[in-house]
């Protein structure tokens, strides 16, 4: 019975733990997502791989209770999630993009966050769609993942955000930090870059320079100005057209 195998989930014995997990992983019913998820608390690392072997079998059906009830309740839950979702891999991206549209702030800004921690290259594209979302938040948090991870896919979207001038710092700043990155860019990645992509990169300036809104209130708004360096990404862009034998 259900209830009998939720009680051996606090047995003393891992082993009845373990066999346990197994057997709820084995039943088909959602309502064995929360308490899987609150055996990833176990103290013992076997039954913790058991619990997130299950959750990664059942799939995207377990990401929103590990984003909605879980996520916040101590750093270590997070990165348990976050292993998780990484191992469900695309699903748990899908489900995560659609909860960048929640109704409630919070699940939005924890769906960017989940998707900022499992990082790239499977959460990029998903992070540049957030780049549209209207929760300030949001953008920002996805702003600053974008820069961090420092893909090439979000040179192009970063550049179209420093059109907003109340939001373009951040964006400026993430841009920074993916062409920065860029140096150590390893060749193989730029062999997945489609080729329209490359040749905007490619016409791109040199230098560029804008300028942005350091406040969102107009008594206290002050202009910035920043140059970004792009000299570096369209070499790179050009090499790679070349060796595709590619005419720019």
């Amino acid at each position: 019975m259900f209830w009998w195998t939720l009680r051996k989930l606090k047995s003393k014995n891992p082993e009845t733990r373990i066999k346990a997990v197994q057997k709820l992983g084995r039943a088909g019913n959602t309502r064995v997502i929360e308490p899987l998820i609150e055996a990833l608390k176990d103290e013992n690392i076997e039954v913790q791989d058991s619990v997130e072997t299950v959750l990664v079998e059942i799939g995207a059906t377990a990401v929103a209770p590990l984003i909605i009830t879980h996520w916040d309740k101590n750093e270590n839950m997070e990165k348990k999630s976050v292993v998780v979702l990484r191992k469900i891999g695309i699903p748990a991206v899908e489900m995560l993009i659609m909860m960048l549209k929640h109704e409630n702030s919070i699940v939005r800004q924890r769906a960017a966050e989940a998707l900022k921690e499992i990082g790239a290259p499977l959460a990029v594209e998903a992070l540049i769609m957030a780049l549209d979302n209207f929760d300030t938040a949001v953008y920002e948090i996805a702003t600053e993942a974008l820069g961090e991870i420092g893909d090439i896919r979000a040179v192009l979207p970063l550049i179209e955000s420093l059109k907003d001038l109340m939001r373009g710092k951040q964006a400026f700043d993430a841009l920074g930090n993916t062409l920065l990155s860029l140096r150590s860019f390893r060749r193989y990645e730029i062999r997945d870059v489609e080729e329209d992509v490359l040749y905007k990169i490619v016409q791109l300036e040199d230098n560029i320079k804008y300028k942005f809104c350091t406040d969102h209130t107009p008594l206290t708004s002050r202009v910035w100005e920043g140059t970004l360096d792009c000299s570096q990404i369209k070499e790179l862009a050009q090499q790679e057209l070349n060796r595709r034998g590619l005419k720019v």
